[in-house]
């Protein structure tokens, strides 16, 4: 029987092993950016600092705030707000770890 916190469990290990990529940049559209697959554009936001300037500005329209810091080793971002728990994530790019951590906030 699965609960609802061994899903966000297997969420989280899932999106912090997820690569940038399409299958990631995929997630964010929908889950984060919240755009229907028939209007999807090629915006690549694990991987390119403008794209992802898109998923914080969003964040920041739902009333969530992120805080990044980095690369020593890897960036680290965190996002909180009111409407989800804090959820951090680690990368070796701001963008893959501000999309990790976009997810996992928002995806429960």
């Amino acid at each position: 029987m699965r609960t609802d916190q061994s899903f966000s469990v297997a969420w989280a290990r899932y999106v912090d092993e997820l690569p940038a990529g399409p299958e990631m940049d995929a997630l964010v559209s929908d889950r984060v950016m919240r755009i229907p697959p028939d209007r999807r554009s090629a915006e690549r936001y694990s991987s390119d600092e403008a794209a992802s300037e898109l998923v914080k500005r969003k964040l920041g329209e739902m009333g969530l705030d992120s805080v990044s810091d980095g690369p020593h080793p890897a960036w680290q971002v965190l996002v909180i707000g009111s409407l989800s728990r804090p959820s951090t994530a680690r990368a070796e790019t701001r963008p893959l770890a501000l999309c990790r951590a976009a997810l996992k906030a928002l995806t429960w």
